[in-house]
């Protein structure tokens, strides 16, 4: 037995040795080469919501390629970070880089590139949401809420998008994302809706949506081109793209931008509650009560919720009309106790009785 060891071990030996010989060693030949690699670097930013740099954030970078195939790096105190892998090019002449970052009290932000030539690879930036939500401010959940399910029963009626397919994967990518409330989940099924009718505008926005709340903001944002240049050259035009586009505006802090955007789907769709009620919250944002209240009214009319009448409670008490807030705060609470109401309602209700 010890001698068949031997055996099999001398047997070994000179087939190990060859693979590691390169070109032109003797007695072997040409036949082999030195492997040809590409290396691409990975790099970019984090920031918040406000553009403002993130450090400290922790990244991880996938490009699922085996062993060695994932990082993690830190970012430097303005939100940078960078890495580089090195393949084989005869294996790998393409890279599909998936990147999630992480940090406390934030969301995680998450986005997904594909790069071509190792010496062209361009930076990727990473928006990390605040997990406290913003009183002030229309919630992620609140402006998937209101527009995604109005999107999904027109996308239903848009030719294109085969009847099977839409079954097992657009209309279950709906399911996550409006149903369940699972953005990750529904971004791979409704990106192939998009596949199948790229020229489904209401396609696109429901993947921009999707993505705006999974924290893939850079892929959002091209969507959203992407459904506005459609929307822009077709005969009914809708207004999500422009809500869309002003509720950016209003989380990055830009007020007067995303007073244009909320006015411009208004001229699409006069009485489009989410746009009355979002220009009325920007025009208090700007101090502008007067201007303020008209626009609330219209969306209470049109059928706005709560949060309109007390957007409009407030423009009211800073105008001095407290009669008038007074009617508006009675019709919120319509006999709640004052204990059960949300913090900023209880406030109105005191700020009212202190001016009555």
């Amino acid at each position: 037995m010890s001698v068949r060891k031997g055996l099999f071990f001398l047997m070994l030996f000179p087939l190990a040795a060859w693979a590691q010989v390169g070109v032109g060693a003797p007695g072997l030949g040409n036949t082999l080469k030195p492997m040809e690699a590409n290396t691409w670097a990975v790099f970019g930013r984090t920031t918040d919501m406000k553009g403002n740099p993130l450090g400290g954030v922790a990244v991880r970078v996938d490009v699922g390629v085996g062993i060695g195939s994932v990082r993690s790096v830190k970012t430097n105190l303005q939100g940078e970070f960078r890495t580089e892998f090195t393949l084989d090019a005869s294996m790998h002449k393409r890279l599909t880089v998936k990147l999630v970052a992480t940090k406390s009290g934030y969301t995680e932000a998450h986005e997904t590139s594909e790069f071509g030539a190792a010496d062209k690879t361009s930076g990727l930036e990473l928006v990390l949401g605040d997990l406290t939500p913003n009183p002030d401010q229309l919630s992620m959940a609140g402006l998937v809420g209101a527009l995604a399910p109005r999107l999904r029963q027109d996308a239903g009626k848009v030719s294109g998008v085969e009847a099977d397919r839409k079954e097992k994967d657009f209309v279950r990518g709906c399911e996550e994302l409006i149903d369940r409330h699972d953005a990750v989940r529904a971004v791979p099924l409704l990106s192939k809706g998009v596949e199948w009718a790229p020229s489904c505008v209401e396609c696109r926005l429901l993947l921009t949506l999707a993505l705006f709340e999974a924290g893939s903001w850079t892929s959002a944002n091209r969507q959203l081109d992407e459904a506005t240049k459609l929307n822009d050259v077709a005969t009914l035009k809708r207004p999500e793209p422009a809500l869309i586009a002003g509720m950016l505006g209003a989380w990055r802090g830009e007020t007067s931008g995303s007073a244009g955007f909320f006015q411009k789907a208004l001229e699409i769709d006069p009485n489009n509650v989410l746009a009355l009620q979002e220009m009325g919250r920007i025009l208090i944002a700007q101090k502008n009560w007067e201007a303020a209240d008209p626009y609330l009214e219209r969306a209470i009319r049109a059928g706005a919720s709560d949060e309109a009448r007390l957007l409009r409670v407030r423009a009211l008490l800073e105008e001095g009309d407290n009669a008038e807030a007074g009617r508006e705060m009675d019709q919120y609470t319509a006999g709640r106790e004052l204990k059960t109401l949300p913090s900023e309602a209880r406030t109105l209700c005191t700020s009212r009785s202190s001016t009555a």
